[in-house]
Formats: structure tokens, sequence, C-alpha cells
């Protein structure tokens, strides 16, 4: 079955339902789709380039990134994706890297996205996790997120 991955530093404010039922509708075409939102620090980041409703390209955290528009950790995924796995080299990082699967498949013409309106951050950092906590205090302030355990 298609499934959804997202990286566990993410924080996530939107209803990602129509990015699932996009990626149904359109499954004959895409084998993968990648929610993007543009950022401030695009180098903090995997970053895609897009021309109308095509990606052109993918760079990991690039020091000159060709665009604004990171890659949010937010991935929906067709089972091919482990044929795609087992084809892989490890990285010099020794590790097989997600990015390597996305250009492969935007190669195939096979990869899809969306770019995110809402809120989005990672907390993956120190200073982004204090990011992350702000914006959640905003919201929650503003009324826009309850948080049952507050007092």
């Amino acid at each position: 079955e298609d499934f959804i991955t997202v990286l566990g530093d993410n924080v996530l404010l939107s209803n990602i339902k129509a990015f699932a039922q996009d990626f149904e509708k359109n499954r004959d075409s895409i084998k993968a789709k990648i929610l993007l939102s543009k950022v401030k620090n695009p180098e903090r980041y995997g970053v895609a380039t897009v021309d109308g409703k095509k990606i052109t390209s993918i760079e990991e955290k690039p020091k000159n990134p060709k665009s604004n528009l990171a890659i949010t950790g937010v991935y929906m995924f067709t089972p091919d994706v482990f044929n795609e796995f087992s084809r892989l080299k490890p990285s010099p990082r020794g590790e097989l890297e997600l990015t390597d699967i996305l250009i492969s498949y935007l190669k195939q013409g096979a990869l899809g996205f969306d770019i995110l309106q809402e809120a989005w951050t990672d907390a993956g950092s120190f200073d982004a996790l204090y990011e992350a906590t702000v914006l959640m205090h905003e919201l929650e302030l503003k009324g826009l997120l309850k948080n049952e355990n507050s007092r």
C-alpha cells in the first residue's frame, strides 16, 4: 500500500489529507510526492527548485540554494520505494540517502509536490527546537492550538 512518512523532527500544523488524496489521484504518473515550504534559510534544508508544476532539481543543504523551497520531511510513496532503496549505494557518509531516492524519481518524471501554505518548522537543532516551541506557544495564545496539558 501507499504510505506517508513524516520525519520525527517536523512540526506541521496542516491537515495533509488533501496531499494524500491528490497523490492517490495522480498515482499513475508519480511514485512519490513531497511537501515543500518557503523558508528564510534554505541552506539548512534539502531544497527543491520548481518550474510551474514540475520539480527541476533537488539539492541537499546547498551552500548557494537555487530556491527557498525546503523539503519539509513529509513524503508519500508507493511500495516501489523499497525497490529504489535496494538499488541505492551508500553515500560517502555510509548511509542510504532519501535525497537519492527523490532524485531518482525526479529523473524518472515520477516525483510530485505540493507547497505548504500553513506554518511548518523542523526541530532538528536546539535553535530550531526553540523556534518550534515559540511557534506553538504563539498559536496557543491565539487560540489556534489547544494544549490539553496547559493550566
